[in-house]
This record gives structure tokens, C-alpha cells and sequence, in this order.
């Protein structure tokens, strides 16, 4: 992960979750900029730079992690024997996670939100590392609407997603947003939807970054 570090010195970073706002944005405009994307984006777009941290991204969606010509990082727990032939390098490893690190660390353990961890704010915290001096989260909502798919692939449920604690972690994201403002980094959301999440972190339209 070292070989990430200041990377990006002074940019802006986008990190691309799978909420289904996505579905409501014009996702060739975060084209001027680089790109975190995690999970299950790269059927929808292509990131500079992919993150995967769960198991069932791996076995679902190996085909096209393998496809795609994003620098991918993964978290190290996952590259077991099984994955690495599912996935062969190269990538970067994450290195570990744990709820003991602290988030404005720039080296060592990323630190996981409470409620299970969230791979938005780890990828974040990778962003910092990076250099960023702004961090706009597209696609992160912490929010399933009732009734309508609550991912940009259609229903986040039957693949085995969750959405835990959601107050929690909201408030660990205004937490760091309160912390690396400290150290000068920016965070906002530029996503489309009117959520709780949106209040807190503060809301940039897409078009105007």
C-alpha cells in the first residue's frame, strides 16, 4: 500500500460506492478525476483504482476484476490461496483493518467504522493516504429506499449485502470529516439524494467539482 502514498498529492479523489443514486448521476463527469471505485462498480464504471474487501465480491465478480484496467487494491484477508488463482496479480494490498488504528493515520491499520465496518470509509482513509485534498463520496448513502433497489446493480440483499448500524456509521463519518478538515482535507458528497448522510457530510452537485 506504501507504493499509493502521495500519489495524488493535491487532488481531488472520488470514491464510487453501489448505491443506487448512481443511477440518478452522470457518471462520465467524475472522468476528470481519479477514481476509487469498490465492490461491485465495474459492471457501471471504470475506476482509476478498484477496491474489493468482501468475499462475495470476489467470488461474483472475479471475471471482471480480472478484466479491468483499474490498479486494484485488495483488503489482505481475503487473498487466500482460492482467491489468488481467482484473481492474479498484480494488485496492492490494503494491509490490515482494524477498529483499534486511528483513521487520520497515515500508515499502518485503516481503521473500520463501527457496525461491521463500511468499505466507503476505508476507502477514504486510503484517499487521504494518497494525498487527496478533497474526498467526494458518489454512490455512499447509508440509505436503502423502501420499495426501490437499494444498490446501482438492483437489490444489495440478494447478494449478500447489509447496511448495520447506519447512525453509527454516519456519525463515524462526521467524525473524520471533523478530523481531516483539521489537516486541511475536504470531504463532501455529491450525490443526487437528500439523505442524513448528505446533511452530514455537507453536498457538492457532481458538476460543480
Amino acid at each position: 500500500m506504501s507504493i499509493l502514498y502521495g500519489r495524488h498529492a493535491g487532488e481531488t479523489i472520488i470514491v464510487v460506492g453501489n448505491s443506487s443514486s448512481l443511477n440518478e448521476q452522470n457518471l462520465d463527469l467524475m472522468d476528470a478525476f481519479t477514481t476509487l471505485g469498490l465492490n461491485r462498480i465495474l459492471a457501471f464504471y471504470e475506476p482509476t483504482y478498484y477496491m474489493a474487501v468482501d468475499q462475495s465480491v470476489m467470488r461474483d465478480e472475479h471475471e471482471r476484476i480480472n478484466e479491468t484496467t483499474a490498479t486494484r487494491l485488495f483488503y489482505h484477508g481475503l487473498m487466500n490461496s482460492k482467491n489468488r488463482i481467482l484473481c492474479p496479480g498484480p494488485w496492492v494490498s490494503t494491509g490490515p483493518m482494524t477498529g483499534q488504528a486511528d483513521p487520520r493515520a497515515k500508515t499502518g491499520p485503516i481503521h473500520i467504522c463501527r457496525g461491521g465496518g463500511n468499505s466507503a470509509y476505508e476507502a477514504v482513509q486510503i484517499a487521504m493516504r494518497m494525498g487527496a485534498v478533497r474526498i467526494a463520496l458518489a454512490g455512499v448513502d447509508m440509505y436503502w429506499p423502501p420499495g426501490h433497489p437499494s444498490h446501482c446493480f438492483g437489490s444489495g440483499a440478494a447478494v449478500g449485502c447489509k447496511l448495520p448500524y447506519p447512525d453509527k456509521k454516519i456519525e463515524d463519518f462526521a467524525l473524520l470529516k471533523k478530523q481531516y478538515a483539521r489537516g486541511g482535507i475536504e470531504m463532501c458528497s455529491v450525490s443526487p439524494w437528500d439523505t442524513p448522510f448528505r446533511k452530514v457530510m455537507g453536498y457538492t452537485p457532481l458538476e460543480d467539482l
